[in-house]
């Protein structure tokens, strides 16, 4: 059991990894060619938040997989996606959330460890959600 769910997360994972790799290199790229301040800080809360993105998604999705089966779970499993983009989006028409926007930006080396630790803390909760349901399942 755990062979398959560790090879599901571990797939997943080299893939983010990969991707998050040519991002920055691309990022860094055109940071250089155009001659802009290179701001590390900023840099490594980008790579953070978007950690926190893919283990709120990815912590929601992999576990309704085991437990749903993929048929069934394949329409509710982007639910998460769509709340995540409706959160981000949504707080761009508010002026309510500039206050909030503004606390992030501002604070950015406080929330990098944060969402470090959030998005490890998740990754494991949803992987030992999705050894429970595969068991459950078989």
């Amino acid at each position: 059991h755990m062979d398959i769910v560790f090879g599901r997360y571990a797939s997943i994972l080299i893939a983010y990894v990969i991707s998050l790799a040519v991002s920055l290199v691309v990022v860094v790229g055109f940071t250089l060619y155009h001659g802009a301040a290179f701001d590390p800080i900023n840099l490594l809360f980008g790579v953070c938040f978007s950690l926190l993105l893919f283990t709120l998604i990815m912590g929601v999705q992999i576990p309704l997989n085991f437990k749903l089966g993929y048929t069934k779970a394949r329409f509710i499993s982007l639910i998460p996606l769509y709340i995540i983009l409706i959160a981000v989006v949504l707080p761009m028409f508010l002026f309510a959330w500039v206050n909030a926007f503004a606390f992030i930006f501002e604070n950015q080396a406080l929330l990098i460890p944060v969402f470090a630790i959030v998005s490890v803390l998740l990754l494991v909760l949803s992987y030992r959600l999705s050894l429970l349901a595969y068991k459950k399942r078989r």
